[in-house]
């Protein structure tokens, strides 16, 4: 538990701290919502926050800081989860920042909620709050209400601009592969991240994931796909279940976003997008200057070790390879340093847009949909066998009853409209135009 967490073992770190580039504090557990592929759900009683005390964090920090680290992640589900608590950290983070004089970096994990507490977000800049992962999982409302991420239903693209305009960095998550999803979610996921000015994002597919009620849907319906673990295989991209899209149009899908994400132009775009915004923010607070995009810790840590040099010189190869890439990586230096005359701290904006442009581009060189191992559901599924109202014996075995069967019914929901949409579609096709 953590509220009987102790304090770690500094001595054990001293002896190994300039290997690292910064220190990870577990600070919470759990969170409130129940979206209907997550396994933090899993755990007994992980539906709750289960935080560390407030003091503990303090004083790990403090420790951190004495061995010169100044970025940090705070490992958790969900910061907000416990909005009291979470308040009651960052006033306690800015008030050691005043005693201490100290400048850091903190990276974590919270939902996209935050939009509608701007003191906390100002207060989360003013204690160091740089990069946050927000699992934003799709800009379709339809799969998001399918997956019970109800806090994500309403005004998406402004929440995400809102956060943007106090200057965190969001690290979204996108998924692909949601039975609601449409024929144009490629398109709408590119077009989200231009108008939203994103510079972050890794999308991936839909896994389900033991535990959670989209493992036992998937399940339930036949379209679980368990594997021999002993069976090695060659595919770049394999997940384990049968989708009711088209696999090859989800793969060919998949490698069409790919090239306009990595292109030159689109990056290009969305950066001026991201900057564009901030210069136009009344609440825009600056980045220190240290941690999380900072050139100068990231340089010193990939040139002393051979494998961190070996990517560092594959980035710089990226970026060279193609003369389209270097100009709009050079136009984009132009354009943040020009900016920085008035606005401080966007280095670790172009930074970070950089790190996440050459990370996509060389974990997927040169992909093919041979290396794309993604099924389908058979010509004959019933897709009636998608909507599921038996929640009764769910609610009965689960303390959170309620709560589940309020995801359930969302999820139901959104499902009843599949089954609809699909319906209507095969009408049409054999009653011709």
């Amino acid at each position: 538990p953590l509220g009987q967490a102790r304090p770690i073992r500094f001595d054990l770190y001293a002896r190994k701290s300039p290997n690292y580039y910064g220190a990870l504090i577990e600070v919470s557990r759990g969170c409130p919502f129940l979206c209907e592929f997550c396994d933090i759900r899993v755990l007994p009683g992980n539906n709750r926050p289960h935080n560390k005390d407030v003091g503990l964090i303090i004083d790990e920090l403090d420790g951190y800081f004495r061995l010169g680290v100044t970025q940090f992640q705070f490992a958790c589900d969900n910061f907000i989860g416990d909005l009291v608590w979470a308040r009651e950290c960052v006033d306690a983070i800015i008030d050691w920042k005043s005693r201490t004089g100290a400048k850091i970096s903190i990276f974590t994990w919270l939902t996209i909620n935050l939009y509608k507490l701007p003191d906390l977000m100002a207060k989360m800049r003013r204690a160091g709050f740089s990069i946050l992962f927000i699992g934003i999982e799709s800009v379709n409302r339809n799969s998001l209400l399918e997956t019970a991420k109800v806090q994500n239903t309403k005004s998406l693209l402004p929440a995400v601009q809102e956060i943007q305009a106090y200057g965190f960095i969001i690290a979204p998550g996108f998924i692909f592969g949601f039975d609601s999803d449409r024929e144009t979610v490629f398109d709408d996921t590119l077009q989200f991240f231009l108008d939203s000015g994103l510079i972050g994002g890794d999308p991936s597919f839909l896994m389900a994931l033991p535990g959670t009620p989209l493992f036992e849907r998937v399940k339930r319906t036949g379209r679980l796909i368990e594997r021999d673990e002993s069976v090695t295989t060659r595919e770049k991209i394999i997940t384990n279940m049968r989708y009711l899209q088209d696999p090859e149009f989800l793969a060919r899908g998949f490698i069409g976003f790919l090239k306009r994400y990595t292109s030159a132009r689109f990056q290009l775009a969305r950066f001026k997008k991201h900057l564009d915004a901030i210069s136009a923010s009344e609440d825009f607070l600056a980045n220190e200057g240290v941690g999380y995009g900072s050139p100068r810790e990231y340089l010193k840590l990939q040139i002393k070790d051979p494998v961190n040099r070996r990517f560092m010189f594959l980035r710089i190869g990226y970026i060279l390879h193609n003369p389209a890439t270097f100009i709009a990586v050079l136009r984009a230096w132009l354009m943040m340093k020009r900016l920085s005359r008035g606005i401080p701290g966007l280095a670790i904006h172009f930074n970070y847009w950089v790190y996440v442009w050459t990370n996509i581009g060389l974990k997927y060189w040169r992909l093919k949909e041979s290396d794309i191992a993604l099924h389908g559901v058979a010509a004959n599924f019933d897709i009636n066998s998608l909507i599921d109202t038996a929640t009764t014996e769910a609610t009965r075995l689960d303390a959170d009853g309620p709560k589940i069967e309020q995801q359930a019914r969302l999820t139901n929901q959104a499902l009843k409209q599949v089954v609809e949409d699909r319906l209507n579609r095969e009408a049409t096709a054999q009653g011709g135009p």
